[in-house]
């Protein structure tokens, strides 16, 4: 029956009605908003924004709004072909979820949603491989991207691990009934679980793309406010082993504040950026306070690496030992499992499993 219902699905799918919709949080994000808006503006159908501060969030006004230029930049960025929805309150929002629920009460049957941060990104040309995927998967819920999570810079990586997934749900196919009770993941009509229960797996695909998040590339004063406030958010999230998701948060906190970071956790990143960021104004600056062993040898002295000093950096920490992010048996495969098989097994059994999408 299941397999008829596939078979039913593929040749009913209205591939005409697909939507591509970015689906962007923002709050105080004045150096990145504009970037992220312009990244892949051109394959997405719709861009609905959702602006304002969960209750509690340092740095809002009153009514819940960004204390920076953020909305200023969302409603003069250019927009030719309207495709920007703006939503605001003016309150603060109980939570992450019910932020991130408005996303879903937007939707309508026929939306592809783009869960994006402001911080992550996408190649430019990925979101249409996305649209093919559809096309030759028409009964899919979900494609999974893979994560590249920038640490401290644009030139190094934090090696995959139980804390560092690189794999999140970030696009997925609305459904009505739709609902984030917890906001990383969302529900169905029947409140199961979209991301761990098994029926939902053999319409989960992987796709050979990467999200490229800058979020521990921000800095300092950037994690101090969201320590502050995530510790709150997330102590609800108790986990299996006695603790809640706020003490892992404070382990991967203290880990970046106090320069605590196990070096062999470091990769280096000698790939491509997104074009919209090629622009950005951190994308050469260096922390000139990252202690660890390599940094120290290669750092430059004016605190910044220029286009000219790289590949001399990248020489000197290959022989310093430090890996290359494509020596990682993560991101050396061709191919990955779907999240939730990857996570309930034992984190170092790899192999080829299921449901691998290639565009």
């Amino acid at each position: 029956m299941k397999q008829m219902s596939r078979i039913l699905q593929e040749v009913n799918y209205n591939l005409h009605n697909i939507k591509l919709v970015k689906c962007l949080a923002v709050h105080n994000e004045e150096d990145w908003v504009e970037y992220n808006l312009r990244n892949n503006y051109e394959e997405f159908d719709i861009i609905r924004v959702v602006e304002g501060a969960v209750a509690g969030r340092p740095n809002a006004t009153p009514m819940g709004h960004s204390s920076d230029r953020t909305l200023e930049i969302i409603r003069n960025f250019p927009d030719p072909d309207n495709k920007i929805q703006l939503y605001t309150l003016n309150r603060p929002f109980k939570s992450l979820e019910e932020q991130k629920q408005i996303f879903l009460e937007a939707a309508t049957e026929g939306e592809w949603l783009f869960i994006v941060d402001c911080d992550e990104f996408y190649m430019e040309g990925d979101v249409n491989r996305v649209r093919e995927a559809i096309k030759r998967h028409p009964s899919a819920s979900e494609f999974i991207p893979t994560f590249l999570h920038f640490y401290r810079d644009f030139f190094h990586l934090k090696a995959p691990h139980p804390e560092w997934q690189m794999q999140h749900q970030r696009i997925l196919k609305y459904r009505e009934g739709l609902r984030y009770h917890t906001h990383p993941v969302a529900t169905d009509a029947a409140g199961k679980c979209t991301y761990f229960t098994p029926e939902y797996q053999m319409d989960r695909y992987t796709l050979p793309i990467y999200i490229y998040h800058y979020g521990h590339a921000k800095g300092y004063e950037f994690h101090k406010m969201k320590h502050e406030f995530y510790k709150k958010e997330l102590e609800k999230f108790k986990l299996a082993d006695g603790t809640n998701a706020s003490d892992k948060f404070d382990e991967k906190f203290v880990e970046f504040m106090e320069y605590k970071e196990d070096e062999n956790t470091i990769l280096l990143y000698d790939g491509p950026h997104p074009d919209t960021l090629k622009e950005h104004p951190q994308r050469y600056e260096m922390e000139p306070s990252f202690k660890l062993r390599y940094y120290a040898q290669i750092f430059c002295t004016d605190n910044y690496c220029s286009m000219e000093e790289y590949p001399l950096m990248c020489a000197r920490e290959v022989e310093n030992d430090i890996k290359h992010w494509k020596d990682d048996p993560i991101y050396s495969r061709d191919k990955l499992p779907t999240i939730a098989l990857w996570m309930l097994d034992p984190w170092k059994r790899m192999q080829e499993l299921y449901n691998v999408c290639e565009v």
